[in-house]
């Protein structure tokens, strides 16, 4: 039995503090939604230096610049239950719903992270989003 992940190559994480979402592929549209460090997103669409992406509760246009398709983020879909329960001896911190997260190793159950503050914790990938952002067994 063997445990594997990669990043899918529909996905991209913003790595800027904070990244614009906009209704269409211009700078002059409207921002839809103002994205902190490390937000997952699935792309949609690829216009070369626009890029249309969906989140967990958000879609819009955002610049290729701010974008890195490299790293591989999550957030968390129910932040009651946000951290990894077989790592309790972490010191913990309110998880808000829209903040994402840098992964930097997955175990069963839970993912180390890091913020955009640079904290590294463990949070339950039960409740992950992307599904990606989950670890995945498999058997052969």
């Amino acid at each position: 039995m063997f445990a594997s992940w990669s990043i899918s190559s529909d996905a991209a994480c913003t790595i800027k503090y904070k990244s614009n979402l906009r209704g269409a592929p211009t700078t002059t549209a409207s921002v839809v939604s103002s994205l902190p460090k490390y937000s997952p997103l699935k792309i949609v669409k690829d216009d070369g230096h626009w890029i249309k992406v969906k989140g967990l509760k958000f879609e819009g246009w955002i610049f290729h610049t701010l974008i890195d398709r490299d790293l591989e983020c999550m957030s968390v879909k129910n932040t009651n239950s946000s951290f990894c329960p077989s790592k309790l001896d972490q010191k913990t911190r309110p998880i808000v719903a829209t903040e994402g997260f840098k992964v930097l190793k997955k175990e069963i159950g839970c993912n180390q992270v890091l913020d955009k503050y640079g904290k590294r914790i463990w949070l339950n990938n039960t409740s992950a989003w992307p599904d990606s952002a989950s670890m995945k067994i498999m058997f052969n």
